[in-house]
Formats: C-alpha cells, sequence, structure tokens
C-alpha cells in the first residue's frame, strides 16, 4: 500500500516548480523515498523469513531468474538507450504526463528487449566458451573404477 501511495500521491510541485517552498520540496521526495525503501524491504524481509511462499515461488521461476540474468545487460545499456531516444526525435520533447508514460513504456520495452537480446546473443555465448574452455571435466571414473577393483580383490580373497 506504500508503495502505491508513494506513486500516485500528488504534489503541487510536480504541477508548478515554484508553488511550493524548496525545504517542504525536499521534505517530500525524501519521505516517498524513505516510504518506498520501508515498504520493500518489508515485503522482501517477510519474503526471506518464510511468510511468502508466492515470492519464493516467484524468484525460484525460471521466467524470473531469466530476466534478473539480463538486469546487468539491461543496466550496462539503459544510457545509451535513452540517449538514442533523445537524440533520434525530430523535435524537443516536452515531458508532460502522457507523453513521459509513453516515454516510460518505450524506454522500459527496448530496454528489456535490447537487454535479452544482449544476453541471449553475446553473454550466455561467452558464458558456455568460458565453461569449455577453462573449467575442468572432473569424472570419478577412474577413481570409482579403482575402487570397486579393490573391492572385488578384497571379497575374490575371502
Amino acid at each position: 500500500m506504500a508503495i502505491g501511495i508513494t506513486y500516485i500521491s500528488a504534489w503541487a510541485s510536480n504541477a508548478n516548480a515554484y508553488a511550493v517552498e524548496h525545504t517542504l520540496d525536499i521534505i517530500y521526495y525524501g519521505f516517498n523515498r524513505l516510504l518506498l525503501t520501508l515498504a520493500t524491504m518489508a515485503v522482501l524481509f517477510n519474503g526471506f523469513m518464510g511468510h511468502f511462499n508466492s515470492l519464493e515461488r516467484t524468484f525460484l521461476n525460471d521466467y524470473t531468474r531469466s530476466i534478473a540474468r539480463s538486469s546487468f545487460s539491461i543496466g550496462l545499456l539503459t544510457p545509451i538507450v535513452i540517449c538514442l531516444f533523445n537524440l533520434s526525435q525530430e523535435n524537443s520533447i516536452y515531458l508532460t504526463g502522457p507523453s513521459s508514460s509513453v516515454f516510460a513504456i518505450g524506454n522500459l520495452a527496448s530496454n528489456l528487449l535490447i537487454g535479452f537480446f544482449v544476453f541471449i546473443f553475446i553473454e550466455y555465448q561467452l558464458h558456455s566458451l568460458m565453461n569449455v574452455l577453462f573449467s575442468r571435466h572432473i569424472s570419478h571414473f577412474q577413481l570409482l573404477k579403482s575402487h570397486y577393483a579393490l573391492q572385488q580383490a578384497n571379497m575374490l580373497e575371502k
């Protein structure tokens, strides 16, 4: 509920930046950030303590894990995508309510798509190559073979 209040609450300085004193503006945004952080920590704490089975199922889901693996790529590519969005416009972008919503949704969708493709075509391939080249193939076959041969020999002697 606190997260919803944080995102939905309206503040007068959003409509008119000079209508509110600067200290009140700082207090408002500081409180909202603190409220959002505390609410997120409370939800995650309950999940980690085992009170939220749905959160555990979400974290163990294959789709969630694949999105989490591509989050590093998305974080690296976000500034590039935002610069491309801003520089590819013919006219200036006036960030009103509807245009900023469209801008944010487009940014999110393109970041997810580009990050997923970078993960699949670059990171996953490099990870697989590193596993093939540098990880040792550990086989216990020879150890087990000698152990069972020794057991068989001991059984035949008795």
